[in-house]
């Protein structure tokens, strides 16, 4: 069971020179009054970013884009080049999907992260509300022994108000009750409603539209508890739903397969906004004949007001600075996650304006900045299969120690490009220059083999905040059980001259046989890749738990397939026909 901490970044002040979050005071606007989207004034940058050699000799060592080793933290921020995990240090976080030391303010109370929803899933907006048990007879909200957000189910007692309290392990008992009300966060999504209650050791509920025969309905004034509330209430008939994070601990979701009332009064706005579009979601998620390309169009077509809002000049840090771009309509990625919104570059940073979807989490709803000559290196990057994304790696403006990375994918190559011609004369470590740089400075000594390994990654379009294209490391040392290592015995390391999946003969001779029996399809030697998300997250889940039950859909892996020791991973990737895995940084 892993518990959750606060982010690091709720700990420790960020450096605003390279990263800032820009509170919304009140300014004078630039002549002209609010401008709905910045002009496009670019005008291209004079460097050199690819070619030459000796410009990149004051290059800081790789390790300094490299955090210190993942220490352990659940709920923080997803950290800098290293991709590590660590509970005290700004340059690196935890695993709730953000990116630390760029500024987000995090509210550590906000337990809810997209994590928690279906791949593809989205949060859209959310409502102070309170879930209650006295808006009728057939609900109740109350704490059961286990702690947890409880469900009450159809009662037949005519005399007092029941409720049956629903534990998660499926059991239920009756209980006595008038009235039991319960506050938090109403959070509705593309494919689900979530409720987070603001009492951080009851679990968060999740409610798909899919397991509801009907959209969410609203409860007429008669039926509440408080017949002279100023709002109103709705409820949702699920016939399934999950609770996560029971007691604040990460953990397995659990799936309450009951007929059940969730009823939730609304504090301070009408829910007429809610039911409305939870109906037109609910409407798509239940529609059997609508394809998958079809519910992404109609998605898309929600949410595209929310996702177009402009630029926000009022976010600018200084009124004088010049803007460079317009609006570039672009995605902050981090592992499993992608933020939308709009990319804005001045004559001095670069600003990221979250859209109204998703902006839970570390960027929230406030705009992040970043100094221009705060960057020390660049790189470009895919975003799938499409050659549209840029990393930009920051560092401290006095040190040039590097502090973070961030990585923004673009609707278009050119837009990305715009971005690029924006950027000081800096590193771009997927041009040939920086490679060659690189090589010459590990044959002369200068760069240790740990530096040129990530400077490689790095060339090849590996990123840590993206689980499909993670950085690898190859197996070196084959004694793991030596009390100390003999550095200078042949036998301690692996044989360099073969793959990973030739190491073993009697595994490759099967490898071989295999293949020559193909007939039919096109013959393969290994049927496994080397590194994929589930590969990354097998090593990382004790630092990273909510991103395994992401991918895994709530659950972890069987316990004789989670990691147990370096010794034991490499006899398997030595022996297991399945198993070709290389290892991480």
């Amino acid at each position: 069971m892993y518990h959750s901490r606060p982010s690091p970044s709720t700990r420790s002040s960020v450096n605003a020179t390279s990263s800032s979050h820009t509170p919304r005071r009140r300014r004078q606007r630039p002549s002209g009054g609010r401008t709905e989207i910045f002009s496009a004034t670019h005008q291209p940058h004079s460097g050199n970013y690819g070619s030459g050699g000796d410009q990149y000799d004051d290059i800081p060592p790789m390790q300094t884009l490299v955090g210190q080793q993942r220490r352990g933290a659940t709920s923080g921020s997803y950290g800098s080049f290293s991709g590590g995990v660590s509970g005290g240090s700004s340059l690196v976080g935890g695993c709730a999907g953000g990116i630390g030391s760029v500024g987000s303010g995090v509210n550590a109370q906000t337990r809810f992260s997209p994590l928690l929803l279906e791949s593809g899933e989205v949060h859209i907006h959310d409502w102070a509300a309170v879930a209650t048990s006295g808006i009728s007879r057939r609900i109740g909200l109350c704490s059961s022994a286990l702690g947890g957000l409880v469900t009450g189910v159809a009662t037949s007692s005519n005399s007092g108000q029941h409720c049956h309290h629903v534990g998660t392990n499926g059991t239920s008992s009756s209980s006595s009750s008038t009235s039991c009300h319960v506050p938090g966060r109403l959070r509705l999504c593309s494919r689900s409603v979530v409720f987070e209650p603001d009492d951080p050791t009851r679990g968060i509920v999740r409610i798909p539209f899919a397991k509801c025969d009907a959209p969410p309905a609203s409860l007429s004034s008669s039926s509440s508890s408080n017949s002279s509330q100023l709002y109103g209430s709705v409820a949702i008939h699920p016939s399934r739903h999950f609770v996560m994070k029971e007691g604040n601990a990460v953990r397995p979701f659990d799936m309450i397969d009951a007929h059940v009332e969730f009823a939730f009064e609304f504090r301070y706005a009408p829910p007429q906004d809610f039911l409305t579009m939870s109906a037109s979601l609910h409407a798509t998620c239940r529609d059997t004949r609508v394809s998958s390309a079809d519910a992404a169009a109609s998605l898309s077509n929600t949410l595209r007001p929310r996702l177009s809002r402009p630029f926000d000049l009022s976010s600018l840090v200084d009124v004088r600075e010049r803007p460079r771009t317009g609006g570039m309509r672009c995605e902050l990625m981090t592992p499993l996650l992608s933020n939308p919104g709009c990319c804005v570059v001045t004559d001095r940073r670069i600003y990221f304006q979250p859209a109204e979807v998703n902006n839970v989490g570390p960027y929230g709803t406030r705009t992040s900045s970043w100094a221009l000559s705060a960057v020390r290196a660049c790189a470009r990057r895919y975003k799938g299969l499409r050659d549209r994304a840029m990393e930009i790696f920051f560092g401290d403006e006095r040190t040039g120690v590097g502090r973070s990375s961030v990585l923004m994918a673009f609707a278009t190559k050119a837009e990305r490009e715009e971005l690029f011609q924006c950027l000081p004369e800096v590193p771009c470590h997927t041009d040939r220059a920086f490679i060659m740089s690189s090589s010459r400075k590990w044959r002369e000594g200068t760069m240790s083999t740990y530096s040129y390994l990530l400077s490689l990654n790095s060339a090849a379009g590996r990123s840590f905040h993206d689980l499909s294209r993670y950085p690898v490391f190859p197996w070196v040392i084959v004694d793991f059980t030596s009390s100390s290592l003999k550095l200078n015995d042949p036998k301690t390391y692996r044989d360099f001259t073969k793959p990973v999946g030739a190491l073993n003969t009697e595994r490759l001779e099967y490898y071989r046989e295999r293949m020559e029996g193909m007939h039919g399809m096109e013959p393969f030697l290994y049927g496994t890749h080397y590194s994929a998300p589930g590969y990354v997250l097998y090593y990382l889940v004790r630092s990273m738990p909510e991103h395994m039950l992401c991918l895994q859909n709530g659950k972890f892996d069987a316990p004789d397939r989670m990691f147990h020791s370096m010794e034991k991973t490499y006899q398997s990737v030595l022996n297991n026909h399945t198993d070709v895995k290389v290892s991480l940084p």
